[in-house]
């Protein structure tokens, strides 16, 4: 009987505990305004991928750019054969 009643203190104490380090978290979120930092970071985020999206479609147009047309191969294999 006696370790019941002890089972049963120790688990109303974590349950309190629990409660009261839930308690100073949400006030220490609305104290320190971990929302609006939470906000402005995923924003950065958001910017920062953007940008770079934009990088690699820009470097993937300039790749495009310096590569040949595609006939420009068939025109060499012609001379090649006109030449042998």
């Amino acid at each position: 009987m006696v370790a019941v009643e002890v089972f049963l203190t120790i688990a109303a104490l974590v349950l309190l505990a629990a409660l009261l380090i839930i308690g100073v978290m949400l006030l220490a979120g609305k104290r320190f305004h971990l929302d609006a930092w939470y906000r402005r970071d995923r924003q950065r985020l958001e910017l920062y991928r953007a940008e770079e999206q934009r990088r690699e479609q820009a470097r993937a147009e300039a790749l495009r750019e310096l590569e040949p047309p595609p006939e420009t191969e068939q025109i060499i294999r012609q001379r090649n054969s006109e030449e042998n």
